[in-house]
């Protein structure tokens, strides 16, 4: 349905969890969203750029089978 992403296994309680472009949570339902920067659309905190983001994940990772992620909590759009 979703071609040319990426989708993460092995996640306890969770499936069908996806790596796409989007820019908010109006974007997702509990996927993965790229961008290459924090700002802000229409009022709510986004992540921008995400087609560009997505298609130079996809340049980086074209030989790739499979990887492991590592997802850390941070602050949202801020340098702590």
């Amino acid at each position: 349905k979703f071609p040319n992403v990426w989708e993460l296994k092995d996640v306890p309680g969770r499936t069908l969890i996806l790596i796409h472009s989007g820019n908010t949570h109006l974007d997702t339902h509990g996927c993965i969203l790229v961008g290459n920067q924090y700002g802000m659309l229409n009022d709510i905190p986004a992540v921008l750029n995400s087609r560009v983001a997505l298609n130079e994940l996809r340049t980086l990772a074209k030989d790739w089978t499979e990887f492991d992620l590592t997802v850390e909590h941070g602050s949202w759009g801020t340098d702590g």
